[in-house]
């Protein structure tokens, strides 16, 4: 049995947070192979999964207590096999015998420079999709003899699983019958204000509605006015119209999020992002038989096709550089693309779903089938673990080494 220690946001409400218990659960599916342990760390603003409903919250607790136990036993050191860590490459560091980093990669088409030499400390890299890892692999870096550079350490994509609920009684009834539903964080890369405006544009005279699932940083009161005043900003300019915005803000629980994806009034959910590393919520609405509209490019591309036919109304796009003002160093760099949704496009394509929405909504029920039989828990969780397991090249190469101390300190 091999000790694996992950390092991560296990208790972030967050994509990293889904990203870290994932690991600890496909992990645990396999007590026969792996003792497990968890080294928590911090992430964003988001807050935690603090719902004593959610067994995922008893889980990563009682591993985190576990650690705690076992470090205290022999002067603060665990003594570890193999290490995942769950973060932005930046943070990766040999602290095993064997060390696994785990990301979401990138949103735009290169990865940062930053990223090359804690890529290469690391024994094998778990991305969750296609795009991440090309990312990865089209990216050379240069010095000033000429010499080449890229990342050789192999790669392998592993997505998330179906979750099912039972239906959540949400109480929330809209003024409109047709809706569409954007779901995501208020950000730059998100680009909420383009869905807004395009869909106002759109149906400036009809009784549709948009609603919007975000938050700007948290799930707080003050958040939720800032969010109130960006939205207003946006309606000011359309005093006239008569389509309707709505803006869902707070806490949802993942069982009360499908409940959303299903609701009778709920048609479809639109996208402009400029890029995603996977995208969940896209991914929930997949599998909920909610027919999508997004971005054709990046992560998510991953679970919106059934036999290579893309079963989503797909918005055109340009590859262009990210704006100066959205240059974050050592994430998204300066020189890197990531798409820029035509307007014309966004709109025609939501008018499509509404106009033509039967034929829609039986793609949507045609990929929901695939990709509940494709992400199972049992195939996510094996191919996870297949990274780890006895016949791979990292337990030949574990066993020509000793074993490591992980210090708790080492973090």
């Amino acid at each position: 049995m091999k000790k694996v220690i992950v390092v991560g946001p296990t208790m972030s409400r967050s994509g990293y947070g889904e990203m870290a218990r994932n690991a600890v659960k496909s992990l645990v599916s396999k007590p026969d192979l792996f003792d497990v342990y968890i080294q928590e760390t911090p992430w964003g603003s988001n807050g935690n999964i603090l719902n004593k409903n959610n067994p995922d919250f008893y889980l990563m607790n009682k591993l985190m207590i576990k650690t705690h136990q076992e470090a205290m036993k022999n002067n603060g050191q665990l003594t570890i096999d193999i290490s995942i860590q769950v973060s932005l490459p930046t943070d990766w560091k040999k602290i095993a015998p064997i060390n696994i980093g785990y990301t979401a990669g990138i949103e735009t088409n290169y990865i940062s420079p930053a990223w090359l030499q804690p890529s290469l400390q690391m024994d094998k890299i778990i991305v969750i999709s296609e795009h991440a890892k090309s990312g990865f692999a089209a990216t050379e870096f240069g010095d000033a003899q000429g010499n080449k550079y890229k990342v050789t350490t192999p790669i392998e994509v592993v997505h998330f699983p179906v979750k099912n609920y039972e239906p959540v009684n949400l109480d929330i009834k809209f003024e409109t019958d047709f809706n569409f539903l954007s779901v995501c964080q208020w950000g730059p890369r998100k680009n909420l204000e383009q869905t807004i405006v395009n869909f106002i544009e759109e149906f400036h005279n009809e009784e549709v509605g948009l609603v919007l699932k975000t938050n700007a940083s948290s799930d707080s009161e003050m958040d939720k006015h800032e969010c109130v005043k960006r939205v207003n900003n946006i309606l000011n300019n359309f005093k006239d119209k008569k389509c309707k915005v709505y803006l869902l803000h707070g806490t949802l629980s993942e069982a009360e999020m499908q409940s959303l994806y299903k609701h009778p009034q709920i048609k479809a959910i639109v996208s402009s992002t400029h890029g995603e590393g996977f995208g969940l919520p896209l991914f929930e609405a997949s599998y909920s038989e909610l027919p999508i509209i997004a971005t054709d490019w990046s992560g998510h591309l991953d679970f919106l096709s059934v036999d290579d036919k893309k079963l989503f109304a797909k918005v055109d796009y340009e590859l262009k550089g990210i704006h100066q003002e959205h240059v974050w160093q050592g994430v998204l760099e300066a020189g890197t693309s990531w798409a820029y949704p035509t307007p014309n496009s966004l709109k025609s394509k939501m008018r499509e779903v509404y106009k033509d929405y039967g034929r829609f909504k039986s793609w949507a029920k045609k990929l929901a089938a695939y990709n509940k039989e494709k992400f199972t828990e049992e195939n996510v969780y094996g191919k996870f673990n297949s990274v780890l397991d006895n016949k791979s090249e990292l337990q030949k190469q574990m066993e020509k080494d000793i074993l490591s101390d992980f210090s708790m300190d080492k973090i």
